[in-house]
């Protein structure tokens, strides 16, 4: 028997963004340090003091998609492609400033796209930067996106627990 790879749009396998059989540690990483990010979140933008009425037009279907697709897309893109590009185009500077670089970039690029549908508030910009990095360093660590999936899953959901609650 043989294991055909999944291809993506792009022609890539899935390997090539770092998806492929999941791996328990990588998940437990990625749980760890969603946990992490949402508490240093929590001290400096406390996210308690907003409320969201999750009956209002369209917002329930909002947290959804914040739960369920936003992390899946988002870091199959920014640390599956854009990341993992960008070690690959760097490698010639040496291995660590390949990867400190592509973490740089692929966060200010996850940043940028969170403040280009408006005005974005200071904790939006800090946020996404403290998702970034982690994200990025976690899928560094493991080679692999689940964990930057697994992180951004537990980061998203705590948040709209706490929204919600």
């Amino acid at each position: 028997m043989f294991a055909i790879p999944a291809v993506t749009a792009a022609g890539r396998t899935s390997a090539a963004i770092g998806m492929g059989a999941v791996r328990i540690a990588d998940v437990f990483i990625g749980l760890c340090a969603g946990l992490v990010m949402r508490a240093a979140i929590e001290i400096i933008f406390p996210t308690a003091a907003l409320t969201v009425d999750p009956w209002a037009s369209g917002v329930l279907a909002s947290l959804v998609v914040a739960v369920l697709i936003s992390p899946v897309v988002e870091e199959l893109f920014f640390r599956g492609v854009v990341q993992r590009a960008l070690v690959d185009a760097l490698r010639s500077f040496g291995r660590v400033v390949a990867i400190v670089a592509s973490i740089v970039v692929s966060t200010l690029l996850f940043a940028g796209a969170h403040a280009a549908t408006g005005p974005a508030p200071v904790a939006t910009l800090v946020s996404s930067i403290v998702v970034g990095v982690g994200c990025g360093v976690v899928a560094a660590l493991t080679g692999r996106t689940t964990g930057a999936i697994a992180a951004h899953l537990v980061y998203n959901t705590i948040g709209v627990i706490l929204l919600v609650g």
